[in-house]
């Protein structure tokens, strides 16, 4: 979704009341890509939306393998070249692979040791949406979440106004809630490929 057209739905919706609708105004304009950050920030953390993965060759001496994805949030799983799901923080088994950070993993296995055939490794990670800068960014979420940014974008513009006038706040926590459990249901995901045929594609295997 562009994030003009979802700022169209908020100034003339949840927001024709508040002063920041009026994104003629920069202090307003940046506000708006505020609350838009944060609530693709925290529906990411509660949805776990964008996963990625990144694709290691296991070479003999090498123990530690470091994601360059500056957006990367936390590494969820791995599996080697035949796509078999290896263990992670597994101390002594040497199919184990260990987070030593949210972007960097230790492997102590390699290619020449006949007791431990890992090849190649694919580590699946969560990744953060890159930051709105501009109303012609494109914001990769599926229409099926934009009740869920709305009401979060919402709670935040009227809870940052005084108390006196933000108590609408709540009704958009709320709702934003009930959209939550609405996305929880269907069980969105980005999605990833096989990752064996991306391993293959590559070179790995």
């Amino acid at each position: 979704m562009v994030v003009y057209k979802l700022m169209d739905y908020l100034r003339y919706g949840e927001l024709a009341d508040l002063a920041i609708s009026d994104t003629e105004q920069q202090i307003n304009l940046d506000k708006m890509f505020t609350f838009i950050n944060r609530g693709l920030k925290k529906i990411n953390s509660e949805l776990a939306l964008i996963e990625s993965e990144a694709l290691f060759s296991v070479t003999t001496g090498v123990f530690s393998y470091k994601i360059s994805d500056p957006l990367v949030l936390r590494i969820r799983s791995a599996y080697d070249q035949d796509g078999k799901e290896l263990n992670l923080n597994i101390e002594g088994d040497n199919r184990s692979v260990i987070v030593t950070s949210h972007d960097t993993v230790s492997f102590t296995g390699h290619r020449d040791n006949t007791n431990n055939l890992v090849t190649a490794i694919s580590i699946v990670y969560l990744k953060d949406f890159e930051e709105i800068t501009d109303s012609d960014d494109v914001m990769p979420i599926s229409d099926g979440l934009l009740e869920v940014l709305v009401n979060y974008v919402a709670y935040l513009a009227h809870g940052s106004i005084s108390m006196a006038e933000g108590s609408s706040a709540h009704k958009y926590q709320a709702q934003y809630e009930i959209e939550l459990g609405k996305a929880r249901k269907f069980g969105y995901k980005t999605g990833l490929s096989n990752n064996i045929d991306k391993l293959r594609e590559r070179g790995f295997i």
